[in-house]
């Protein structure tokens, strides 16, 4: 495999990381999350709730999320992303969906 396979597959391998921490059981959001799903990168997080107050906060705070239908997050990072911007992203829509639920 060549470097650039090599850091695919590495930042891939980090994406299963991201889906586990973002949907972890016992976690901070876990009452508003319904499923966190993907594929490599591209993260889908099923909302019990509409998801246009926490695109909107996402919005304000730098971080690009998609809604793919009401309740669903979407999330495409690029491939050449940084660990560190990942782990920026979970920290960022964490607090964003714990303000949200500290909201209700």
């Amino acid at each position: 495999m060549s470097a650039r396979g090599d850091q695919v597959s590495s930042r891939t391998g980090h994406a299963d990381q991201t889906q586990a921490r973002v949907g972890v059981a016992g976690g901070p959001i876990q009452n508003l999350v319904r499923e966190v799903r993907g594929l490599g990168l591209m993260i889908g997080i099923e909302m019990k709730h509409k998801v246009a107050p926490y695109m909107k906060a996402l919005q304000e705070k730098r971080i690009i999320a998609l809604n793919a239908g009401m309740t669903v997050m979407r999330l495409l990072p690029p491939l050449v992303i940084a660990y560190e911007q990942i782990d920026h992203l979970v920290d960022v829509l964490t607090d964003v969906l714990t303000a949200e639920q500290n909201d209700e």
